[in-house]
């Protein structure tokens, strides 16, 4: 579980990275941002719900 738990906060910091990489700069976008933003939303949610399964 660990390792899952591991692997999903590194995709979520991944896709926050990208989410911050559209939306400023030259690679400025606002649609790009969002899909983005939307799935280190959704990994963080589903951390969350880890998180509770191994604590409770």
């Amino acid at each position: 579980m660990e390792e899952i738990i591991a692997k999903i906060e590194h995709e979520k910091e991944f896709q926050r990275k990208k989410a911050e990489e559209y939306s400023s700069g030259i690679f400025q976008n606002e649609v790009i941002f969002a899909r983005y933003d939307q799935a280190a939303k959704i990994l963080e949610w589903v951390l969350g719900l880890l998180r509770e399964e191994i604590g409770g």
